[in-house]
C-alpha cells in the first residue's frame, strides 16, 4: 500500500454519505427559506409602490 493513501474501513463510508446528504439537505433547506422571504420582500415591496401610486393619483384630482 503506498504512503499517505488512506483506507476507510467498511462501517466509514455510510457516514460519510450521511454527512453529505445532511449538508446537501440543509443548504436546500436554507435556500427555499431565502426564496420565500424574497417573495415576501417583493409583495410588500409591489403592495408599497401600488398604494403610492394610487395617492399619487388621488392628490393629483
Amino acid at each position: 500500500m503506498p504512503t499517505g493513501t488512506f483506507r476507510c474501513a467498511w462501517p466509514c463510508w455510510p457516514a460519510a454519505v450521511a454527512g453529505i446528504l445532511l449538508t446537501a439537505l440543509a443548504g436546500s433547506a436554507r435556500i427555499m427559506q431565502l426564496r420565500a422571504t424574497a417573495r415576501k420582500h417583493r409583495r410588500a415591496d409591489h403592495r408599497a409602490v401600488k398604494a403610492e401610486a394610487k395617492d399619487s393619483s388621488k392628490a393629483r384630482r
